[in-house]
């Protein structure tokens, strides 16, 4: 790849604040693109002032794209803006839930706020802020989910308004009646709310930037993923594999259709008799692409969309590659 395309692919992927300088940096150098391979960067005797401004343009270009790759080794990797072997360090990603743990697992999968829409997996961000909103109180998760008493749920809803303890625990009293206070059930219940009403959990994590190179794009179609996802998909047995290549799919459109045909029917809870609905094929899904040496999805975060460039979120299959560097 020659230092245009790197300054190209820099300012198309790299932050939106310094897309504007590189594109013109880029595109001052297209006109002086073979002046720059006869030279090889170096201001040669009786060049014309022309010529060694050039030369220093092209100098000034590598510095930035070096030092851009060398802040961003996952995103300089992903879009081949680094030569050589793959690095092996782990890229920085955030992860916030309502729950404390000291490692991750898939096991837990479906537990915390997410909906699983990009896959049956482990959630990160590369934008810290977008981790935040998933932070929320292990109460707000049991509240909405059902997982609370009724006396909890009384206690969490005057919680959430700002009632100190003291309060609350009058107006249980008051509710319930004194009788009732002197139960475990009723104190259990209030130390339950009060202890989930604490702030969830944000953790730092790293995710080796390989693994990265290896996930599926979520909105590439298949002919644009990397030449490692193209080959593990070969190993991929499903009838389906054939038409995604053919019609080349994007990997929203194969994922979908991969967890549509590996689910199952199953009765719907506290439904009528044959109310039914299709379980089992996301988490089948995420199984067998993991397994075909696919380690995940990635995609563009909510305030990176309407750009097309920006930070990521990345769906991990595979809890084994994460590492948590500080928990908050």
């Amino acid at each position: 790849m020659g230092l245009f395309d790197v300054l190209r692919n820099l300012a198309q992927n790299g932050p939106p604040g310094v897309a504007p300088k590189l594109n013109a940096l880029a595109h001052q150098l297209r006109s002086g693109a073979s002046f720059e391979g006869s030279l090889g960067g170096y201001v040669p005797l009786g060049a014309t002032p022309d010529q060694a401004r050039r030369v220093d343009l092209v100098n000034q270009q590598q510095r930035m794209a070096e030092e851009w790759a060398a802040e961003n080794p996952k995103t300089a990797l992903l879009h081949g803006l680094v030569s050589g072997g793959q690095p092996g360090g782990a890229a920085t990603v955030f992860h916030g839930s309502p729950h404390l743990f000291n490692k991750f697992s898939l096991g837990k999968v479906g537990t915390g706020e997410g909906a699983q829409s990009y896959g049956h997996g482990l959630y990160f961000a590369d934008n810290p802020a977008v981790a935040k909103t998933y932070a929320v109180p292990e109460a707000t998760y049991q509240r909405v989910t059902g997982g609370m008493s009724p006396k909890q749920e009384f206690a969490h809803d005057l919680l959430s308004q700002g009632r100190d303890s003291n309060s609350v625990w009058q107006a249980m009293v008051q509710k319930y009646g004194r009788q009732a206070a002197d139960t475990a059930e009723f104190q259990d219940a209030y130390d339950a709310a009060v202890a989930a009403n604490k702030a969830g959990a944000f953790y730092k994590v790293d995710l080796p930037d390989p693994a990265i190179a290896k996930m599926l794009d979520w909105d590439k179609p298949l002919s644009a993923q990397s030449e490692h996802v193209k080959a593990s998909l070969q190993n991929v047995a499903s009838p389906i594999m054939k038409e995604a290549f053919e019609r080349d799919w994007t990997a929203h459109k194969l994922i979908t259709t991969l967890e549509q045909r590996l689910g199952h029917e199953q009765q719907v809870p506290n439904s009528l008799p044959g109310v039914t609905q299709r379980v089992g094929g996301k988490e089948a899904t995420s199984r067998m692409l993991r397994d075909a040496g696919i380690p995940g999805t990635q995609y563009l975060d909510a305030g990176s969309r309407g750009t097309g460039t920006g930070t990521r979120n990345y769906v991990v299959f595979d809890d084994s590659l994460l590492k948590i560097l500080s928990r908050e």
